[in-house]
């Protein structure tokens, strides 16, 4: 299937409509509840965003790591 601007443009405005609405809505009737979350999903995001950047990092940068593995076979 080829992927056209179009629909990347989709993609990523349904990711951006997400995030605004978890960041920019209310969470909970209480404000310090709402804070928490609302820092706890940030910080979830964040080590998502992180570990997914240190694996293409890693991989690119160390190319015996895939030709080293033996995928348990």
């Amino acid at each position: 299937m080829k992927h056209t601007n179009t629909q990347t443009n989709t993609q990523t405005n349904t990711i951006l409509f997400v995030l605004s609405s978890i960041f920019n809505g209310k969470l909970s009737d209480y404000k310090f509840i709402d804070i928490i979350l609302k820092v706890v999903t940030a910080f979830l995001l964040s080590l998502s965003i992180i570990g997914i950047v240190g694996l293409i990092v890693g991989f690119m940068l160390n190319p015996s790591l895939i030709a080293n593995a033996s995928f348990a076979l």
